[in-house]
């Protein structure tokens, strides 16, 4: 069952049924729900981390951005196994996982309903040390 894009949606996203069958090379469309399992599993792996039980489980719940990124990257996932692959599929798979990383990190937001609190915290050494205060030495040892 998908998490996050259905084989329909896919469809719709990414130039219709003949073309997304045409692209899995067998034409059957288990490839299709194994490429977009594939997708759904690396985005999750990226953004578990931070994210956790904010993530969708349904696809009714995921927001489209996410669901672009995801069909992004499981049409790559359907012709990699090509000799050659279209690079507009490569550009767009690297953007989407580009993106999901800058996610996982906060540095970006997919529109989820709710989200974890972002950490904007710093290490205190680098904002109150000078690089000499940093160095592991017995004096500065002493003083911590």
């Amino acid at each position: 069952m998908p998490r996050f894009l259905e084989v329909a949606e896919l469809y719709a996203r990414k130039g219709g049924e003949a073309r997304v069958l045409g692209l899995a090379g067998s034409g059957e469309e288990a490839a299709v729900e194994q490429a977009i399992a594939s997708a759904e599993e690396l985005a999750a792996s990226i953004l578990l981390p931070a994210y956790g039980e904010f993530l969708p489980s349904l696809p009714a719940d995921t927001p489209t951005l996410m669901k672009d990124l995801v069909a992004s990257v499981a049409l790559y996932k359907l012709t990699e196994s090509h000799d050659q692959v279209n690079p507009r599929l490569l550009a767009d798979h690297d953007q989407a996982l580009a993106h999901f990383r800058l996610v996982g990190r906060g540095g970006a937001s997919l529109g989820f309903a709710t989200s974890p609190a972002v950490d904007v915290s710093r290490p205190g050494i680098l904002t109150t040390h000078t690089a000499d205060q940093a160095r592991l030495t017995l004096a500065n040892l002493e003083d911590m």
